[in-house]
């Protein structure tokens, strides 16, 4: 009786509450826009580097001004080149992923440069750009499983352990696909990409840097 009687005073309270509510009056505030209360705190940054226009228009002294600490590497292809999707650093899916040349590395490696010699953290995306209206389409799950967490496992070794005259990028945030909540990006079923996160995640921290970081995608 008693819990019964306090659930039906707190749903009395939330009642009175919810009225007062839609009854208040608009009210004016006022911000001291020079007065510092405390600090804001960081959840996210910018997607992409300084770098735009296909590198005609160069933004560091901004990303500098602005204290960008977080790059995210999506949809690089659209504001600068034909870089870090994994058709661009692994351009043969045929080939052999334990082999050097198998991938295209130098331009992507140029583009990540102008991002961490700012001191700037990425967040390394492993997948596909939006790709709009195109004839090809790569939003479909890996035809091999084990074969793309091979290229996975080498495009994290370039990038953090110096692998095929790699960098040595200390990357911690390495994110699984794109929005694969919308077909756009992925036309697998959920259980499809769990699995991929599965064989990525594993892939990724299988080197020697143990602080590694897989994430998963962001969503629409």
């Amino acid at each position: 009786m008693t819990a019964c009687c306090s659930g039906v005073r707190w749903l009395a309270a939330f009642a009175v509450c919810a009225l007062l509510a839609c009854t208040a009056v608009a009210q004016s505030i006022a911000i001291d826009a020079s007065r510092i209360a405390g600090t804001i705190r960081r959840f996210n940054d910018v997607d992409n580097g300084p770098l735009c226009q296909h590198g005609v228009v160069d933004l560091t002294r901004y990303y500098r001004e602005l204290g960008v600490q977080n790059v995210r590497l999506h949809d690089v292809s659209w504001s600068y080149g034909d870089v870090l999707d994994m058709e661009f650093l692994f351009p043969d899916w045929n080939a052999d992923p334990e082999r050097a040349e198998s991938y295209n590395f130098a331009a992507s490696d140029f583009f990540v440069k102008t991002i961490t010699d700012l001191g700037i953290n990425i967040i390394f995306r492993m997948g596909y750009s939006a790709e709009g209206k195109s004839a090809i389409r790569h939003n479909a799950p890996p035809p091999d499983y084990q074969k793309w967490a091979a290229v996975v496992e080498h495009i994290v070794r370039h990038y953090n352990e110096g692998w095929d005259n790699g960098l040595h990028a200390n990357i911690r945030y390495w994110e699984v696909w794109n929005e694969p909540d919308i077909a756009d990006f992925w036309s697998g079923t959920p259980e499809q990409y769990y699995r991929l996160y599965d064989v990525t995640a594993r892939a990724e921290t299988s080197g020697s840097d143990a602080s590694r970081r897989p994430t998963g995608a962001c969503r629409s």
